[in-house]
């Protein structure tokens, strides 16, 4: 049965890593970022006024691109696109966007199209936001100027959003990935998509292509050497053109964990069959006590080396061999029940078969060596009824040998880990190394100490407790059982710690890296359309909220979340700290001036035009921005326009034209659509011309003065609020210059001032409804602000000013650095909004089950949807609980092995100590006392090794490192436990004192039971 049982963990071992590989490729490919799946080659193709080029049609371009593209990077069974883009800025009659002209292959089959697909030369496809944005829609003209060639008339002929913007089809490009979620997008993350005809006719040099490969998910998993080889031109430059990919890291990561899983199991497999050797080896030779008088007599009758040996390898050998059939089919069997099939089936199983074969030959040979003292033995001393005391000098050298092969391994661990800190074979083995330093230690002073306490309750009269020590003290094998028992108990206490606090750190780690307890990740026009839906979606504000996340860089997160909400939605963990959540929120939301709503109708606004000097800005070195100087003054060469800027509850945004505006204050009137019932005004800007033209920016000392806007129902900014300087802002970009505000009495003045660069220059005044600068928790580890004006990129777009209202040492979602902000506030503070924030939608386990139907009524898409629970599953499926789970396996497997080791050593002496026992009985030994000693005997030896392993396991995890890491990746941004974890420790314990305690329980009952059966056939006989 020992046989079959370390021979069962033997052949499961092998099958276990193959199937284990396999599920952490598979978890790793599918929690593989879309980059990762995907091979970029990026180049430039002769446009149509290339020096000497000719004019091709689009097929031909893309055709080109495709065959040169395709020789640099070539992976079988890839999926491949073309993209051609170029740069420039499209213009309607109310606003100015700049974006990328795009084409690629396919593109309207991964579009949700409202209109056309453009074919024809000149047509136009412009994201939902973007014609938003412009106020256009199919069949509307507008103009694409490209660098600064004159402006060229395009036509819309539909709308889009892109379907799956996470997926394969959009990685690597500059159209999707999170830029094509980012609410406020209206840069280059929005490409206008146009026919491949279109791009080839553009009048450029030289055209931006790019070439995509779309790795297939099988290669990762079954030929990722090959898929190496395909990948090896990646990143170098030919000139021409220059791949790139993250598809090497993934497969860099599925190497690691494979190589842990493989080190892992390995090293947990081989301490179990070193300790099953160990085991048997001790067994056999406590069995071969009961053989001495056999040899004995054979010896005395002559009978031949060969056939004594026969005699006592063979009653060891094929009890082994039968259980180690049992045990290679019942470990195949669990291995496959809890593993699953592999695809290499037949090398898995000759591996398990060879590591079963390995297995049963350390068995047999730990079985020879165990009868090999019996053969040496003379015959004397092989017929004496009572074994000798004495030790020889070969056991003190092997417990020498094996503390110094310990302790260098021990030291050498440390070494390592230094230098290195990957996990190796000599770190998973450093428990186990201070649990046999332990064992060993304590086992060489159970016999002298037995012994004294022997003698001591002798003297005292302490009759059971001298008994049981003096046995101790006289069986010289029992030490080395104890030590076997000592050091199985410490390795369950080991694995037991390493899997319970890796569990908890998995759990804890989907918690902070969603957030919430369910994360939806999601399409929204704007960041306000984001809020509205949720707030719709759920109006008591407890379970559902909006979040924008955005990253700054690869150690940096922003969190914008519906303050109201966060106390109730989110995640906030112990370890994060600081103040509470409702007090974060109160921080992040001061009161601020309501916003100023507007409704449909007829709107006048009463202004005044004229020039002014340019104030405060002299003439700077270099300026040919062609302003006046101040004090000069100039007639207005061009009309003034007075744009009014809206935004809708959904944060659609609205921009009302007035004028010209000219000379003295006069009325101009004008009519607003699609605000309903409420339009949030967002500013006034003067214009020059129109923004159909190439300047919208009036020249320097140009002045609005605004006396009144009234709708149908009054005025719409109070006069008192128009004459109030603190309720408008000029923009607060870091470079943004302008204009001056000034308010007295009811008018409003803005005045165009001068720039070191024109486009620095600008005019918008925003109504003041958030506070500035923006209050903001941050992370401690966080760099401290510069003194003066701290500022940070807010949406990805122009840095705006901040304040650290609260510092806490780590926030939902934050690796390194975070930023924790109100979203309404930011929405509304922020100004050219780039790109690379992701809008999500957080939910308490306690949403409404048709919360995404709810949340799809309100305009937004959901793109993804992940729970805790389902991020912590995939977490399971990594290397380390792989290789976490069969370690308990094998130190579960230990501790059996080592008890029922217990057993046969219990049972081999139990005729002996039984026939003692007896005779003391008939000399008068009360009964009781034969039952103290019986369960005194073992019991005292099972608690004495289950406290020293315990003991042991509590050292081990206190002086050495985490034997397999909680992450392969190494994370760490919340606290793990470290050194001794005693819970799980207390589990431990408990578990051995079932096993082990009752193996000692079965021997005191069965010593019991054979001592009265003993004195009855000792009456029977008399």
């Amino acid at each position: 049965m020992l046989t079959g049982l370390a021979v069962a963990v033997a052949a499961a071992a092998p099958w276990y890593v193959r199937a284990a590989e396999r599920s952490v490729a598979v978890a790793d490919v599918e929690g593989a970022q879309s980059s990762e799946l995907v091979v970029r080659v990026s180049g430039r193709v002769e446009g149509s006024t290339a020096p000497g080029g000719t004019v091709h049609t689009g097929t031909q371009v893309v055709d080109g691109i495709r065959q040169q593209a395709g020789a640099v990077v070539d992976v079988p069974g890839a999926e491949t696109t073309v993209s051609m883009r170029e740069s420039g800025v499209i213009t309607s009659d109310l606003a100015r966007v700049s974006l990328r002209l795009a084409y690629r292959d396919e593109m309207c089959e991964h579009l949700d199209i409202e209109g056309a697909c453009p074919r024809a030369p000149r047509e136009l496809l412009l994201s939902r936001r973007t014609a938003q944005a412009l106020q256009v829609g199919p069949g509307d003209e507008v103009d694409f100027t490209l660098s600064s060639l004159e402006p060229v008339p395009y036509r819309v002929v539909g709308t889009y959003q892109l379907v799956d913007p996470l997926g394969q089809y959009w990685a690597l490009t500059d159209f999707g990935g999170s830029p094509a979620l980012d609410p406020g997008a209206d840069g280059p993350g929005d490409p206008a998509f146009v026919s491949s005809d279109t791009m080839a006719q553009l009048p450029i040099k030289e055209i931006l292509s790019d070439y995509h490969l779309r790795i297939p998910k099988g290669l990762f998993l079954d030929d990722i050497e090959g898929l190496r080889g395909y990948l090896a031109p990646v990143a170098r430059d030919n000139g021409v053109w220059r791949a790139s990919t993250d598809a090497v890291s993934l497969a860099n990561r599925i190497d690691r964990e494979r190589d842990l899983v493989a080190l892992g199991v390995g090293v947990a497999a081989v301490q179990l069959l070193v300790l099953c050797w160990f085991g048997l080896f001790f067994a056999v030779r406590h069995t071969a006590e009961q053989r001495r008088p056999d040899i004995g007599l054979l010896k005395l009758r002559g009978a031949a080396r060969w056939r004594l040996w026969y005699l006592a390898i063979a009653q060891s050998a094929v009890p082994m061999v039968l259980g180690a059939v049992g045990g290679t089919a019942l470990g195949l069997g669990v291995a496959r029940l809890v593993a699953g099939n592999v695809t290499d089936s037949g090398t898995a199983a000759v591996m398990s078969g060879i590591a079963a074969l390995a297995a049963l030959v350390g068995a047999v040979l730990a079985a020879v060596a165990a009868d090999a003292g019996g053969m040496r033995t003379p015959v004397t001393d092989l017929l004496r009824h009572v074994p000798s005391r004495r030790r020889g000098w070969r056991a003190e050298v092997v417990d020498l040998v094996i503390v110094l092969i310990a302790a260098a391994g021990l030291y050498q661990s440390y070494a390592t880990t230094a230098d290195d800190d990957d996990t190796t074979g000599l770190s998973l083995l450093a428990p186990a190394l201070v649990a046999v330093l332990v064992a060993l230690a304590a086992a060489r002073l159970l016999t002298p100490l037995a012994g004294r306490v022997g003698r001591r309750s002798l003297r005292s009269g302490h009759v059971p407790a001298a008994l049981g020590a003096i046995q101790l003290a006289r069986r010289p094998g029992t030490h080395r059982v104890f030590a076997l028992l000592v050091i199985a108990v410490a390795l369950l206490g080991t694995a037991v710690g390493g899997f319970t606090a890796a569990s908890g750190s998995r759990v804890e780690r989907a918690r902070h890296e969603l957030g919430a307890d369910r994360v939806l990740t999601v399409q929204a026009r704007s960041r306000a359309q984001l809020v509205a839906a949720v707030r719709a979606a759920d109006p008591g504000g407890q379970t559902a909220m909006a979040v924008v996340r955005g990253n700054n860089g690869p150690a940096t997160v922003m969190l914008a979340v519906d303050s109201a909400r966060f106390a109730a939605v989110a995640d906030w963990q112990p370890a994060y700290g600081g103040p509470a959540p409702a007090t974060i929120a109160t921080l992040l939301r001061p009161a601020a001036p309501a916003p100023l709503p507007v409704k449909d109708g007829q709107l006048t606004l009463e202004a005044a035009a004229k020039m002014l000097p340019a104030p405060l800005a002299p003439l700077r070195a270099g300026d040919d921005t062609g302003g006046v100087a101040a004090g000069a003054a100039a007639p207005p060469t061009e009309p003034l326009f007075v744009l009014l800027h809206l935004a809708t509850a959904s944060g659609d945004q609205l921009t009302v034209q007035f004028g010209p505006v000219t000379g003295a204050r006069a009325n101009y009137t004008a009519s607003v659509t699609g605000c309903g019932t409420g339009c949030r005004l967002v500013g006034f800007e003067p214009a020059a011309r129109n923004f159909a033209g190439r300047s919208q920016v009036p020249d320097p000392g140009a002045t609005i003065t605004i006396s009144g806007l009234t709708g149908a129902e009054g005025p719409v900014v109070p006069a008192a609020v128009l004459g109030d300087v603190g309720r408008w802002r000029a923009g607060v970009g870091e470079t943004t210059t302008g204009p001056n505000v000034t308010a007295s009495g009811s008018t409003l003045t803005i005045t165009a001032v001068r720039a070191a660069r024109e486009a620095d220059r600008a005019t918008r005044v925003f109504a003041v409804d958030a506070p500035a600068p923006l209050p903001m928790v941050t992370t401690a580890n966080t760099v401290t602000p510069p003194a003066g004006d701290p500022r940070l990129a807010v949406f990805g777009g122009e840095p705006v000013p901040f304040q650290v209202v609260a510092t806490v040492p780590t926030l939902p979602v934050a690796t390194r650095f975070g930023y924790l902000m109100d979203l309404e506030y930011a929405d509304r503070i922020a100004e050219n909004p780039g790109v690379g924030d992701i809008p999500q939608v957080w939910l308490t386990d306690a949403a409404a089950p048709d919360i995404v139907d709810r949340l799809r009524a309100g305009g937004l898409t959901v793109i993804s949807d992940e729970t805790a629970a389902g991020l912590t599953a995939r977490f399971d499926r990594e290397a380390p609980p792989a290789a976490l789970r069969f370690q308990l396996v094998a130190a579960v497997a230990g501790l059996l092995l080592t008890a029922g080791a217990f057993i046969v050593v219990a049972a081999v002496e139990r005729p002996e100590r039984a026939g003692e026992l007896a005779a003391l009985r008939a000399q008068g030994l009360p009964p009781g006392v034969v039952r103290k000693v019986s369960w005194g005997g073992y019991g005292g030896l099972a608690a004495a090794a289950i406290l020293l392993g315990a003991g042991a396991s509590a050292l081990a995890q206190a002086v050495t490192r985490r034997p397999i890491p909680l992450f392969v990746d190494g994370w760490d941004v919340l606290p793990v436990p470290v050194g001794p974890q005693y819970g799980p420790l207390g589990l431990a314990a408990l578990a051995a004192l079932v096993v082990v305690g009752a193996a000692g329980a079965a021997a005191a009952v069965l010593l019991v039971r054979a001592v009265v059966n003993a004195g009855s056939s000792s009456k029977e006989s008399a």
